[in-house]
């Protein structure tokens, strides 16, 4: 008798369920050619032989031809750790200890393109790196769209493809940074919508055999990666980048690994990197990925250098050495200053050599009134009280000057712009020893 089954008012028939005996020797009277499994059957003999294994394209952490993601709130950092890790494979360089399998990286950057710029040119410069058209890293800047069935997916597939051919490394790793730009129309809290932007995710990694690496955010609380569940699920690895808001230490952990263990972790610094001045003499910084401790060596190897001053700092300094050297005084008797402090000058004299340098910008014309010229007297008095006050402030946060009961004193904190504060160097000393044989004389 035949099964059926109702459905809408319709009966279905459901074919008899057929014994496993049977169903073998259907299948055998089927087969007429060698067996070709669709879907990568696998026999227990076979399992030692050469093909595809789990290996680490940073050791410890992520595995090649795989999805992760960094993930992390605003200002954790993570972006500068995506950046290291690129990098680091890119230039056959040992991750926080780690080893990496090298190779072409691509960096897809549609949020915050300009600033990825300036990030690897800190990176370059710290590191001492030649960037050149063979360098295994390509900065691709325009928005993709991974979400849309006529989005970019196919497109980017496309192009990294071309890529590949211009470099005679393998492709290693594909950055998406972030997610959430690239995911473009997608409702992040939606398992429909990040399912199929997660979809075309590992269409560009089979496509590929590359790693992907997806930089995201975290939710409000900080607890885990922002929008649907169908994210974390669908990668298999996960670090996640926190901060500490008292130490500014940051911290990388491996909440997810899929094929190995998870929890392991590392703390890193920003360190940043001077790139030069704007053309309103404001410097250009960015950051580099640093172990806990070597910002300090860093610093202190910059301090020797010297601290960077601007404009308006410059003439500050330039006003109060030229104070001191005419006007400075023993330290008054009561007046707490560092216990290295010899001297110290009236800020009043530090005021009137700042003004000395500092001619008035809007001279009147030559019909102009005595209140006229009394209005722009004053004028250029207030904008001289303005700037000298907000450079003796900033040098103060600086450690630069010190300042109390209307006197002022050079802590001795190294200045680029001026050579005399710089720390002495050494002369080489002689170790060639005696000259042996009897003094002549």
């Amino acid at each position: 008798m035949t099964d059926v089954l109702v459905v809408d008012g319709k009966e279905i028939e459901i074919p008899p369920i057929v014994d496993a005996e049977t169903f073998r020797k259907d299948a055998l009277a089927l087969v007429a050619e060698p067996f070709t499994s669709k879907f990568g059957a696998l026999f227990l003999d076979e399992l030692d032989q050469p093909g595809p294994e789990f290996t680490y394209l940073v050791d410890g952490f992520l595995s090649d031809g795989d999805k992760s993601i960094v993930g992390g709130a605003s200002q954790s950092g993570k972006s500068f750790l995506a950046i290291e890790i690129a990098m680091c494979i890119a230039y056959n360089i040992a991750f926080f200890g780690c080893a990496v399998r090298p190779g072409l990286v691509i960096y897809q950057a549609g949020e915050g393109a300009r600033g990825i710029k300036k990030r690897l040119r800190a990176w370059r410069k710290h590191h001492k790196a030649e960037f050149s058209r063979d360098t295994p890293f390509v900065l691709l800047r325009s928005p993709i769209d991974i979400y849309k069935p006529d989005g970019d997916t196919d497109a980017l597939i496309a192009e990294i493809k071309t890529l590949c051919t211009m470099f005679d490394v393998p492709l290693r790793l594909i950055v998406i940074d972030t997610l959430n730009t690239a995911a473009g129309g997608a409702e992040e809290n939606s398992s429909r919508d990040m399912g199929m932007v997660m979809a075309n995710i590992a269409k560009l990694n089979a496509a590929t055999g590359a790693a992907v690496m997806l930089v995201h955010h975290m939710n409000a609380g900080g607890t885990k990666l922002r929008g649907s569940t169908a994210i974390y699920a669908n990668v298999d690895q996960v670090i996640v980048v926190s901060r500490d808001p008292v130490t500014k230490v940051r911290t990388a952990r491996l909440d997810k690994q899929k094929d190995d263990e998870a929890g392991g972790q590392f703390q890193f610094e920003l360190a940043s990197v001077d790139l030069g001045k704007y053309p309103n003499g404001k410097p250009i910084t960015s950051c580099v990925c640093l172990p806990v401790g070597e910002k300090e060596v860093l610093r202190r190897g910059e301090e020797v250098k010297g601290f960077w001053l601007k404009d308006a700092e410059v003439l500050f300094m330039r006003a109060f050495f030229e104070a001191e050297t005419k006007y400075g005084k023993p330290i008054p008797d009561g007046l707490v200053v560092p216990s290295d402090v010899r001297s110290v000058v009236a800020y009043d004299d530090v005021k009137r050599a700042f003004a000395a340098m500092s001619p008035s910008d809007s001279l009147p014309t030559e019909n102009a009134t005595e209140t006229d010229i009394e209005t722009a007297k004053q004028q250029h008095r207030d904008k001289l009280k303005k700037r000298i006050t907000r450079a003796r402030e900033f040098l103060m946060g600086a450690k630069v000057v010190g300042y109390a009961n209307k006197f002022i004193w050079f802590t001795g904190r190294p200045l680029r712009a001026f050579p005399k504060t710089l720390p002495k160097v050494a002369e080489p000393v002689d170790d060639r020893g005696e000259i042996e044989g009897e003094i002549p004389f």
